[in-house]
């Protein structure tokens, strides 16, 4: 995790959107396998998404409330060679 913030929900971006899954098809944004029409932008499909799920007062998207926003990197390695080059960098530099 290289990030964590606490944002209203409504500040999602278009890029917050596809990082979430949104993604775009001829005509529109849309959120794979989600029976929900396509929108304009990838954060309206986000929003109608969020809509579709979270129904109870307080949590509705049009309620805005906080949420906490987490971003990640994606290591592409064996997770026990991570754990030995960040136990040994040194090593690790040498290949």
């Amino acid at each position: 995790m290289v990030d964590a913030r606490i944002q209203p929900l409504c500040s999602i971006t278009d890029a917050d959107a596809q990082a979430e899954g949104v993604q775009q098809i001829a005509g529109g944004w849309h959120v794979p396998e989600a029976d929900l029409p396509q929108m304009p932008t990838a954060a309206g499909a986000f929003a109608r998404l969020w809509s579709s799920l979270h129904r109870t007062d307080g949590e509705c998207w049009c309620d805005n409330p906080d949420v906490v926003a987490l971003t990640f990197t994606v290591t592409a390695e064996n997770i026990d060679r991570m754990a030995a080059s960040a136990a040994n960098p040194q090593e690790s530099a040498r290949g």
